[in-house]
């Protein structure tokens, strides 16, 4: 027989150490959703209020997005919830991971997710995007002590904190810090190119 448990969506914009919590949740043994790039398209442009509710129900823990912009109707329709606001020490710190990332991954954001498609190029859009997402979970959860979690992976919250919040028991396991940046950008850059070549010349070589 399955157990339910009591939901747990994480809130923090990406690139705020979603992932880790992402790796926790999953590690304390949730059924774990996270973002996926058509389904955020689907829910939060097209209002697929359907496949929404059919992954509310299915799954116990969430994070990133569509899910940290779905926190009204989680608490509507799961007033149990438990949600955690994921940050990183500071604004700036938060961009710059964000612009590593763009940067790595030579891709458009989508606009919803960051306040603009290209962050790199405006950071003081993308900066008011976090700040103003923080504040409103903050102002939605004011009068419910208990309901809202806020960590910083990097200034050291971890699974005491997570555990002691979600009344669960600390495991005897390394915390999952996810995603981490690489130390040296150059040297991450050189063997994804030279894993593009690879690849490349393996399939024009038929292997």
């Amino acid at each position: 027989m399955t157990i339910k448990r009591r939901k747990v969506l994480g809130v923090g914009i990406g690139k705020t150490g979603t992932s880790t919590l992402g790796a926790c949740m999953r590690k304390l043994g949730y059924h774990h959703l996270t973002w996926r790039r058509q389904l955020s398209q689907r829910i939060l442009i097209e209002k697929d209020v359907v496949e929404m509710e059919r992954l509310m129900e299915e799954y116990d823990s969430f994070d990133d997005t569509p899910w940290n912009f779905l926190y009204r109707e989680m608490d509507e329709r799961y007033p149990d919830t438990r949600f955690v606001l994921t940050l990183r020490s500071s604004p700036e710190v938060w961009f710059r991971s964000l612009k590593g990332h763009c940067e790595r991954h030579m891709v458009d954001c989508p606009e919803y997710a960051f306040g603009t498609k290209r962050p790199v190029e405006n950071p003081a859009s993308a900066i008011a995007t976090y700040e103003r997402h923080n504040r409103d979970i903050r102002e939605y959860f004011a009068d419910r002590p208990g309901k809202l979690l806020e960590v910083c992976w990097e200034t050291g919250d971890g699974w005491k904190e997570l555990c002691d919040f979600l009344e669960e028991d600390v495991p005897d396991l390394p915390f999952p810090h996810a995603n981490r940046r690489p130390r040296s950008m150059l040297k991450w850059r050189t063997k994804k190119m030279y894993r593009r070549y690879r690849n490349g010349l393996k399939r024009r070589l038929g292997l």
